[in-house]
């Protein structure tokens, strides 16, 4: 099982016995307090492992606040009742003070660990190298396809901006396809560099992606294979890996007027109705 799993489990674990537990104080309000914050916590919690939306954060935000409330109100009750029953309330006490205590943790994680999108203008911190001596745009083109693209900074990661790409073949033509291309004003020279490099990560492993370079005449070459046969592993797994392209699979372009860098997918790579292929990159450069 992965982490996470544990943790619902552990998690529901507490909660149940919070509930079971709360079912014997005396005050018929409080049992029902307790359980219907318990049962929030409960049902919540799974999707509070993936928060990446604001709402979620705000959400559970206020089930922190209420379940460190229902604590205040134990510890109140707690000096009110006599000898006999404060282990009763002790051991509520801590139960709750365990799921508060970890709530927070989780969200303070989350507030560090947030994916943000960002705009266009992040562009440079996915290709700094291009990015430090030309303008740079983005654009999908498809024919029978499906091309989309997001910007991401994630702080905890090991590369905290990255390019999210989600490309898509329905058809069956050989002209059909989908792909993004890179483009640098003016145009770009590679003249001096043997290698391109970025790193990759897919979202399932296995994603096939096409590269190819155009120059300003108006030769496009194609990477002979798919980007995952050139990375660490031979294919594209869900870890970031580096990919390394030498530069003499791209024959007869013209290295000193690069006018665009493309990934791709079409006919040749992938069936029709083919699953997405959506993977992650970050620090594109040529060396």
């Amino acid at each position: 099982m992965e982490t996470e799993e544990y943790i619902i489990i552990v998690w529901t674990i507490l909660t149940g016995m919070a509930s079971l537990i709360s079912t014997v104080l005396p005050k018929k309000n409080q049992r029902i307090v307790f359980f219907i914050f318990t049962l929030l916590l409960i049902f919540s919690f799974p999707l509070y492992l993936h928060d990446y939306m604001s709402k979620q954060s705000i959400i559970f935000i206020v089930i922190n606040f209420l379940s460190f409330v229902t604590i205040l109100f134990v510890i109140r009750d707690l000096y009110r009742q006599s000898i006999n029953k404060k282990w009763t309330y002790l051991t509520i006490l801590t139960i709750y003070s365990i799921i508060f205590i970890s709530n927070i943790a989780k969200e303070t994680y989350s507030i560090w660990n947030i994916k943000t999108k960002l705009s266009i203008e992040y562009i440079d911190k996915i290709f700094p190298q291009i990015a430090s001596k030309a303008y740079l745009s983005i654009h999908t083109w498809n024919s029978n396809g499906k091309a989309k693209y997001e910007i991401f900074q994630k702080k905890s990661e090991i590369e905290e901006f990255f390019l999210t790409l989600d490309l898509q073949v329905w058809g069956n033509n050989c002209s059909d396809g989908a792909g993004l291309m890179i483009i640098p004003f003016p145009v770009y020279n590679i003249s001096k560099a043997n290698f391109i490099e970025f790193l990759v990560r897919g979202k399932h492993s296995g994603e096939i992606i096409g590269l190819s370079l155009k120059d300003e005449n108006g030769d496009e070459i194609r990477l002979e294979g798919n980007i995952g046969e050139y990375c660490i592993n031979k294919s594209i797994t869900t870890h970031w890996q580096k990919c390394t392209v030498p530069l003499h699979k791209f024959k007869n372009v013209d290295r000193n007027l690069i006018e665009n860098i493309a990934f791709y997918v079409n006919t040749e790579l992938l069936s029709q109705n083919e699953k997405p292929q959506r993977l992650d990159i970050a620090h594109f450069r040529f060396r």
